[in-house]
């Protein structure tokens, strides 16, 4: 080989691998790590800061200087498990469940801890309402069967406690009662009228005032080895982020999608591992998941057209 010959070799060889660099850049450009030293399991995210459960605690972390901050630890020797928390509409303060069954509140910059005088066995859920007023809870109940499973609103101001309804298994029938029968999710619209949850393969939404159901749009088949769950609403209200689990037998695998309200077209965004949940909204551009236990953002804008 000339010398020529080995010139232009080098030179292609640099160009394929400056080429296959920036490749590389462009898939993750929109990919951002949030949280640093995570071990999350569930959180929300709201008004640049994300509220978590790490190891049975509940710890609060702020997107701009990228620190943590620890709201509960076990004291005088018990082992509190402190999990599903949700932030109130102004991220002030934020509600979790203890052991279960109990329901606390805790201030965002660690000053004030308190428990709601409502004691529920096997909460599953927790989602502060947008006005403030009510905290939806999903429970488990003592049973084991699906047929245990329940919904409720909790009054803050009235102290008082209201069931929506319970959850049967999949092949139940959405009774004339107005009841929630089915859901694998449910969460508040942004103005906090009305309950969105996904039924099946049909988006429905539960309306607080009047208890009246109705469908806003079929989803597409449901098939025996997926399925959708875990979904929420962008603030404007306009786009819905769901994970959408291939279960594959001795494995399955997670993929994040964005429907938009004006077409409900289906907009695959970009996996960072095989396993993503909980998904989040930062605000109307971005989306967040948690993945490798911790918390990513993905930008929407090079996905949903």
């Amino acid at each position: 080989m000339n010398q020529i010959s080995k010139i232009n070799l080098i030179s292609t060889l640099i160009f394929l691998l400056i080429t296959c660099c920036e490749t590389e850049n462009e898939d993750h450009a929109n990919i951002k790590q949030l949280t640093i030293d995570g071990n999350i399991r569930l959180c929300d995210v709201k008004n640049n800061k994300i509220v978590a459960s790490r190891d049975d605690d509940i710890w609060v972390f702020n997107i701009s200087n990228r620190s943590w901050k620890q709201l509960t630890n076990d004291s005088d020797g018990e082992d509190f498990q402190d999990n599903y928390p949700s932030f109130s509409p102004s991220a002030d303060s934020v509600v979790f469940s203890r052991n279960y069954r109990q329901i606390w509140k805790a201030s965002v910059d660690g000053n004030y801890l308190s428990q709601l005088p409502i004691n529920h066995w096997g909460i599953s859920d927790l989602k502060w309402s947008p006005t403030g007023k009510y905290i939806l809870i999903s429970s488990k109940g003592r049973g084991t069967s699906s047929e245990s499973d329940s919904l409720y609103l909790y009054s803050i101001w009235q102290d008082s406690l209201i069931i929506l309804g319970s959850r049967l298994s999949f092949g139940a029938v959405l009774e004339s009662t107005n009841e929630i029968k089915r859901y694998t999710d449910i969460v508040w619209n942004p103005d906090g009228t009305h309950l969105i949850f996904c039924d099946q393969d049909m988006l429905r939404q539960y309306s607080i005032s009047d208890h009246s159901i109705q469908d806003i749009t079929y989803l597409g088949q449901k098939g025996s080895c997926f399925e959708y769950h875990n979904f929420r609403i962008s603030p404007d209200g306009h786009k819905y982020a769901f994970i959408f689990y291939y279960d594959t037998g001795a494995d399955g695998w997670d993929s994040t999608f964005v429907y938009t309200d004006d077409s409900f077209s289906k907009y695959e965004l970009p996996s960072i591992a095989a396993h993503n949940w909980n998904v989040n909204w930062l605000n109307n551009s971005h989306v967040t998941c948690v993945s490798l236990h911790e918390v990513w953002s993905i930008n929407i804008d090079d996905y949903v057209k």
